[in-house]
């Protein structure tokens, strides 16, 4: 199974690190368009053409703050990618954290908890 992660901005990265915190390995970026092979943190930044190339099974978190074009792009995943086990969004578990605690720890235990 593969996990990735759509975004490579901000949220992207903070996902990134929460995600690996609890011993996840992220296996891709996606992000819609890209002009040239690129890399995040030494993992590859795929565009929506290559993540439907991706044949295994995967989840996919969401990165990306604006919820209309979050939601858009669910629903493009959902019907032009294979395989895809779940999509996770991100921004929603951190706004809803942020609300009560603004501590990394406590965002850790949320996400591990949401992963689960």
């Amino acid at each position: 199974m593969k996990i990735g992660i759509y975004g490579a901005g901000v949220f992207g990265k903070r996902c990134f690190q929460f995600l690996t915190s609890i011993g996840t390995t992220i296996d891709f970026f996606c992000q819609t368009n890209i002009d040239e092979k690129m890399f995040l943190y030494g993992i590859p930044i795929l565009d929506f053409k290559e993540l439907s190339e991706v044949r295994e099974d995967k989840i996919i978190f969401l990165a990306i703050k604006n919820e209309a074009i979050s939601e858009e792009i669910r629903k493009r995943i959902e019907e032009k990618i294979d395989n895809v086990i779940n999509i996770y969004n991100y921004c929603d578990i951190i706004r809803e954290s942020d609300l009560l605690y603004g501590g990394t720890e406590f965002e850790i235990k949320i996400m591990h908890n949401y992963w689960k």
